[in-house]
């Protein structure tokens, strides 16, 4: 893709509906509450639905019945709602049937990577202070320039994969280095106005950029979409799996061995990751 096509195809990137961009700047506020939230969610039924929906899944994991769209908000967490409406505010409007990939696959990379860090973090944060529902959000969200970019050119996709199948590497090593899933995933992010969180997940997860402030959390992010390369949740078939970045081992101090148990914990429910697809594929 030639400088001009990719600089025309980033300013034709999805907007977010108003009533996202309203939800999303509630959220934002440290003053808002959950009260606050479930009144703007209540602007489009459609997302409050999928909402309550997803707080009285398997995933959830609540015993009673949320009726209460607050009592969603509050159970689900605003950082975990915040990205959950993002991925659901993504309006593709090409045809995606030239996609070289399954939005099915696709969905289910994100979704398993968020549910292993959100494990891997809930594990740590026995040893120290850590937000499960920022690290929840950064992970579901890392891969979202390979969406777009699989939109606006799956001939480049395609492309990148069929190198890193010849070639025997993992599929972003195989990108062009100028215009590639990372790159166009953080113009989506500064178009959005994105969280700086989800801004450092999207550039930092192949361990291109990595700020010191934000180090645990890509280093969660990092290993747990490798781990579930391993288990064969890719968003193609087949994919070469990544290296581990030693010192993302380092950083989370995790042993091996409890890592494996995490990993399996946390994907061996498979209602729970139903439960979540859901939301983006209906």
């Amino acid at each position: 893709m030639e400088k001009k096509v990719f600089e025309k195809a980033v300013s034709h990137l999805p907007s977010l509906s108003p009533v996202i961009r309203h939800v999303l700047s509630v959220i934002s506020d440290p003053d808002s509450s959950s009260t606050d939230v479930a009144r703007v969610l209540r602007l489009d039924p459609v997302i409050a639905g999928k909402i309550l929906k997803l707080a009285n899944s398997v995933y959830a994991g609540i015993p009673s019945t949320v009726s209460s769209l607050k009592n969603a908000v509050t159970f689900l967490g605003l950082k975990r709602i915040s990205s959950l409406v993002l991925v659901y505010g993504f309006r593709i409007d090409s045809d995606c049937s030239a996609m070289p990939f399954s939005l099915k696959r696709f969905w289910r990379h994100s979704v398993s990577v968020a549910l292993v860090a959100e494990s891997i973090a809930r594990y740590l944060k026995r040893y120290g202070v850590i937000d499960t529902d920022e690290v929840f959000s950064a992970a579901l969200l890392h891969d979202i320039g390979k969406l777009v970019l699989g939109v606006i050119s799956p001939e480049m996709i395609s492309s990148s994969h069929n190198r890193a199948s010849s070639e025997t590497i993992p599929f972003y090593r195989a990108e062009d280095e100028k215009i590639n899933h990372i790159n166009i995933g953080e113009k989506l992010a500064e178009f959005w106005h994105l969280p700086a969180d989800l801004q450092a997940a999207i550039a930092g997860h192949h361990w291109h950029i990595v700020p010191d402030n934000y180090l645990k959390l890509l280093s969660i992010i990092h290993i747990s979409d490798i781990m579930v390369h391993i288990l064969g949740f890719s968003v193609f078939e087949n994919e070469m799996v990544p290296a581990i970045e030693e010192l993302a081992l380092r950083e989370i101090q995790l042993p091996i061995e409890r890592l494996r148990v995490v990993v399996d914990t946390a994907l061996d429910d498979q209602k729970k990751i139903e439960s979540v697809l859901e939301i983006f594929e209906t």
